[in-house]
């Protein structure tokens, strides 16, 4: 039961992602916050605004509330992007980003390090 949600989920995430011609670049125009910094170009292309949202819990849990779970510790949080350590933030549900993590332990050092500032601006 829970591989076939998953799989519609799936589906269902590739051709909404279809129907968005331009949902990167909204994003690009919107990605200024208050005071938090512009989102970097990596999650952009590896499409981390469509599940996470600054405030607002949408598919993933917002950056905030990583933020918040992390504490600022920069370095768990790149563990957990390099997949070497277990998620602190609802750790029933990383079934649907495992397949994410994976493609994320193949960008930069320099590019997880962007990614886990970003997330961690949010307070």
């Amino acid at each position: 039961m829970k591989k076939r949600n998953y799989i519609f989920l799936t589906i269902g995430f590739m051709l909404w992602s279809f129907k968005q011609p331009n949902i990167h670049q909204n994003y690009k125009s919107t990605t200024l916050i208050g005071s938090y910094q512009k989102m970097p170009d990596i999650m952009l292309k590896k499409g981390c605004n469509l599940c996470h949202k600054a405030n607002e819990t949408v598919v993933g849990p917002d950056f905030k509330s990583i933020s918040l779970a992390y504490k600022g510790d920069k370095a768990k949080l790149i563990k957990f992007l390099n997949g070497e350590a277990a998620p602190i933030v609802n750790p029933d549900e990383f079934q649907y980003m495992k397949p994410v993590i994976n493609q994320l332990k193949h960008v930069s050092a320099d590019d997880k390090e962007k990614i886990a500032q970003y997330i961690l601006s949010f307070k």
